[in-house]
């Protein structure tokens, strides 16, 4: 029996473990990524990575990102938020769209810039939409992506709670969008359903206690169960 076998569920705030150890390694090798943070959820790890740096953020509309309070403000959303300081773009091939979404979008930035320094501002997105109608997103409109990420220089984060571990058929469907992300975060199927999550990253982030984000965040027992969920 699989949960028979679960080691305890040891804080990794309290010791580094073997079970972690191994998962980190594993998960650096298949994205190449160089460091991974742990959480309990996919709303944990991307209000994590939202918070790492300065906002703006730029968002999609129709996106889901978590119930925490930045989060929520940051998923589907519309227009310009001044108070929060985050942008919604519109996605091309809604249903109930009229407008073409790049021009809109163009027309929504410039406001945004008479408001807001965009100079690496955070964009934040989902290969795969759920919320917003098991939306995948185009090419184009990635094409349109890279091109925003270009001209302000912008912090990349691909949202992979729902995709990410398989559920796409990819491991990390992001790897298939030749989009270098800063950040890419994980939760949901990675741990079986039990709580997980967690953000590969780059660079310097100043984590303490072995890189977790949360109390029970990387502990052995939702370790191992990634590891068998890799396996």
């Amino acid at each position: 029996n699989f949960l028979d076998k679960l080691p305890s569920p040891v804080s990794l705030l309290v010791y580094d473990n073997v079970y972690t150890k191994e998962l980190t390694d594993r998960l650096t090798k298949i994205s190449g990524f160089e460091n991974v943070a742990y959480a309990t959820s996919g709303t944990e790890a991307c209000d994590a990575a939202l918070s790492r740096w300065e906002r703006p953020i730029i968002s999609l509309e129709g996106s889901y990102h978590g119930l925490s309070h930045l989060t929520y403000k940051v998923s589907n959303g519309s227009g310009i938020d001044i108070k929060n300081s985050i942008i919604h773009l519109k996605v091309d091939k809604r249903r109930d769209q009229v407008e073409d979404p790049i021009e809109y979008n163009e027309g929504l930035l410039k406001e945004a810039k008479a408001n807001m320094n965009l100079e690496e501002a955070i964009i934040i997105f989902e290969p795969i939409q759920s919320d917003g109608g098991m939306l995948i997103i185009s090419e184009e409109f990635l094409k349109y992506i890279k091109e925003k990420v270009w001209e302000f220089n912008l912090k990349v984060i691909i949202d992979e709670v729902y995709t990410g571990f398989g559920r796409s058929g990819y491991i990390l469907y992001s790897k298939k969008l030749d989009l270098k992300p800063d950040m890419v975060c994980l939760g949901k199927g990675m741990a079986a359903g039990l709580p997980s999550g967690a953000v590969l990253y780059n660079g310097e982030w100043g984590l303490p206690y072995h890189g977790a984000l949360s109390m029970q965040g990387g502990n052995m027992a939702t370790s191992f169960a990634s590891l068998k969920v890799l396996d």
